[in-house]
């Protein structure tokens, strides 16, 4: 395989995708220090990267997951914000390469514009 040049390698971001769990349970320890557990272990599940050619998704913690779209391939990038997303500069990405269905689906990832431009 040849090497091809990384132009994005990123988790989601577990501050920004999970404040609730921060912003209710703030005022004891025990709450914010499992919700700290489970957003870190979820954001290291998950990584996306974009190469020159190829996005690659992989996801999962003991069963890995993973899906690679030649980025040719690529009909359609929908990006979907609430306004507590913009506020924390995140977004929801789908990628859908000709079917009906997205391929890759994924959430909490840090300035989703500049990923979106870079899946064209």
């Amino acid at each position: 395989m040849e090497e091809q040049n990384i132009l994005l390698e990123q988790r989601p971001e577990r501050w920004r995708r999970y404040p609730v769990y921060f912003l209710l349970f703030f005022w004891t320890i025990l709450p914010p220090l499992i919700a700290w557990i489970i957003a870190f272990i979820k954001s290291k599940s998950e990584k996306l990267t974009i190469t020159d050619d190829r996005i690659l998704f992989q996801k999962g913690i003991l069963r890995k997951d993973q899906v690679e779209i030649p980025k040719d391939q690529v009909k359609q990038v929908n990006l979907s914000r609430s306004f507590f997303d913009r506020m924390l500069g995140v977004g929801a990405i789908a990628i859908t390469t000709g079917g009906d269905m997205s391929e890759i689906i994924i959430g909490g990832f840090y300035k989703p514009e500049k990923i979106k431009n870079l899946c064209r």
